[in-house]
């Protein structure tokens, strides 16, 4: 079941699954555990074993799992409260005009730029007069570029955290529709789980905490809109 997400807390390396024979006349069945594999494959040399039975790992990840899931209901509200919030609409509204401002100053400026090299062809001005106003009217279209290029950053970053949180909601409910935990889901919430030689275990979850992610994505609703 956790092939490939139990490692070594000391060495880090990946820890290895065995099987215990139940002892002669005792109607129990065979237990999985691991242990490290650095110490099981230097003949016990280095580092040590971090024995943990299967059963432990997966009341301790069952336990976190469930944490995520109590919290979940409070994180789909709050993301959507901060997505209705009056605030985000009026950001994302005026981020919106702004960018539609920038881009239109930028494309006036690019055919002031053309226009230039027609009045330059034309003799209406010369060389020093078109170097002098491209050089001007150059500056200020790197200026609106970088300005461009700032509201479409501060968006995308809004857009990318709000996918994250709403790829983890997604997951957590297909865990709850789930009668018990399998592979698949394990991978897709779990990143490693570190098993240390006191056979305390650390879950590390492939989704960064939710609450915090929750206070990044309101730190990117309120960095939108003060943008231009």
């Amino acid at each position: 079941m956790f092939r490939g997400l139990v490692y070594c807390a000391d060495c880090h390396s990946l820890m290895s699954a065995g099987k215990g024979c139940a002892r002669a006349g005792v109607h129990t069945p065979s237990r999985i555990f691991y242990d490290c594999s650095t110490y099981r494959y230097s003949g016990h040399i280095h580092c040590t074993s971090h024995y943990v039975r299967q059963e432990q790992i997966y009341a301790v990840v069952r336990n976190a799992i469930d944490q995520q899931v109590k919290v979940a209901v409070d994180i789909e509200q709050l993301v959507e409260s901060i997505r209705n919030s009056p605030k985000a609409k009026r950001a994302f509204s005026e981020t919106s005009e702004t960018s539609e401002s920038i881009t239109a100053k930028r494309k006036r400026i690019e055919n002031r730029i053309e226009g230039l090299l027609i009045a330059l062809t034309e003799r209406i001005i010369d060389r020093n007069e078109y170097e002098y106003m491209k050089a001007k009217y150059s500056q200020q279209l790197k200026t609106l570029l970088k300005a461009e290029e700032a509201a479409a950053a501060r968006r995308n970053v809004v857009q990318e955290q709000l996918a994250v949180t709403q790829e983890w909601l997604r997951v957590i409910k297909e865990y709850q529709a789930l009668p018990t935990l399998t592979p698949e889901i394990l991978k897709q919430l779990i990143k490693e789980v570190l098993v240390h030689n006191n056979q305390s275990i650390t879950i590390a979850f492939n989704f960064s905490d939710p609450y915090r992610s929750i206070a990044e994505l309101q730190n990117c609703v309120e960095g939108v809109g003060q943008v231009g």
